[in-house]
């Protein structure tokens, strides 16, 4: 090696190993990941991925093995997410300390926790598959990334219902008090003009009608989780206007494209009342993105198209359903009871909902969770244990396997199907239970 005046070997040395891996950096370009944050694989949202229906494209589990279990320290709010490497992040509304908290799926070793303050609200973590986390706060969105470490605040108006993320990677960010946000999703920052679907005075207390949400009351004028279509940009909430007697189903499209200011755009497409009555339940996407799905407060299940918002046809339930409903890809619909009930699967025919199987014997206490190989899991209550999780073979109905709970399990469960065939069962008394 020459020497140069000035310059040591060992400078020169570390200077061609920098050139070296500049330039299998830049050879390497064409096989670089795309950058843009995006669902994690498997239950990453609060009703499994973007288009809200208790449905994610991973396999589940025939057997369920209890491979761990420990308790939150509170009752669960919302429902949780799995993210990247076993990442698992679920909010419990604790009274001191933290409320947000980040553990392990395979081992149950919590990894970071932080306090919140999600108050009465019915919100859920979203995790992207880079690890970060999105949640709300009252009067504020927050993102972390995978260590804990607070990326951005972001204020606004009401408390984050769940959290959701466009193709683009920008986050969807709709209050209880009918603020529509697109931010962007590594510094918060807003991408688009704020829309304001309720009127509200410059600084409104950002916890008004927060407690009524559970119940969607009149107070709450977005109860629910929005569903998002990702190819389109379309997303559908309920609204309920001050003084209105009912909710309505309002469609909205964001659109990416940026003007001389560098902004995007969200505006209103459309919105019904379904013929007078109340839509009661997160509306939930058909995988086609061409139906939502949502249920009044007759207990009647509506498939609507989401171009314009006609009814399709609707289909009245016996029973007192919750506000929540699950939809396959092959367009099984399943509703869950509000207490206690049957377990049912209705077919959507196009024109029509065909009762395809219906379980009388099976006392359901939350949601039923659809994976990819047409296994549903969901929790029973059968008197003879306090909490019964069950897998559930959807093209028949009939039972696979189930996995009694230990422990004091009382309360409802929903429960989260993460890639590997693994599941976490989270009960709403704060009990965490993993199954292999």
């Amino acid at each position: 090696m020459r020497f140069v005046p000035g310059l040591s070997p060992r400078r020169l040395l570390v200077g061609a190993a920098l050139l070296s891996v500049a330039a299998v950096t830049v050879s390497g370009c064409a096989g670089v990941p795309d950058p843009t944050p995006g669902y994690a694989s498997g239950w990453s949202a609060a009703h499994g991925d973007a288009r809200g229906a208790n449905a994610v494209d991973v396999d589940g589990p025939s057997t369920l093995d209890l491979r761990w279990e420990r308790p939150l320290g509170g009752p669960l709010i919302g429902t949780g997410a799995v993210g990247p490497d076993g990442q698992f992040t679920v909010l419990a509304g604790t009274t001191a300390g933290c409320q947000l908290f980040t553990f392990n799926l395979d081992s149950g070793r919590k990894q970071w926790c932080t306090g919140q303050n999600p108050g009465p609200g019915l919100t859920s973590p979203l995790q992207d598959r880079f690890g970060s986390v999105y949640a709300g706060n009252i009067g504020a969105a927050m993102s972390f990334n995978d260590g804990g470490l607070t990326r951005w605040t972001t204020p606004v108006i009401g408390m984050p219902q769940p959290i959701a993320m466009f193709a683009d990677g920008n986050i969807l960010v709709v209050t209880h008090m009918g603020q529509v946000n697109a931010l962007h999703s590594p510094n918060g920052r807003k991408h688009a003009e704020s829309v304001n679907l309720v009127p509200t005075v410059p600084m409104p207390d950002p916890a008004i009608g927060l407690d009524q949400c559970a119940t969607a009351g009149p107070d709450c004028a977005v109860a629910n989780a929005p569903a998002l279509n990702l190819a389109t940009g379309e997303f559908y909430l309920t609204l309920r206007m001050p003084g209105s007697a009912t909710t309505s189903l309002v469609a909205m499209k964001y659109d990416p494209t940026e003007d001389e200011f560098g902004q995007a755009s969200v505006k209103e497409l459309w919105r019904t009342d379904i013929d007078g009555s109340s839509v009661q339940s997160a509306p939930a996407l058909s995988a086609d993105g061409n139906t939502v799905y949502v249920l009044d407060a007759h207990n009647t299940i509506w498939a609507l198209d989401t171009a314009d918002g006609a009814a399709r046809w609707s289909h009245p339930l016996d029973f007192t359903a919750a506000r929540t409903l699950s939809v396959s890809a092959d367009g099984l619909i399943i509703p869950a009871p509000a207490t206690t009930g049957p377990l049912i699967a209705l077919q959507d025919n196009g024109d029509g909902a065909a009762v395809k199987w219906r379980r009388a014997d099976l006392p359901v206490v939350g949601p039923t969770s659809i994976a990819a190989n047409s296994r549903g899991y969901v929790a029973i209550r059968d008197g003879a244990h306090p909490l019964t999780v069950m897998a559930i073979d959807l093209s028949d109905g009939q039972t696979v396997s189930r996995a009694e709970l230990p422990g004091d399990a009382s309360a409802s469960a929903v429960t989260l199907i993460a890639p590997g065939e693994q599941l976490a069962t989270l009960t709403a008394d704060g009990g965490m239970y993993v199954f292999d």
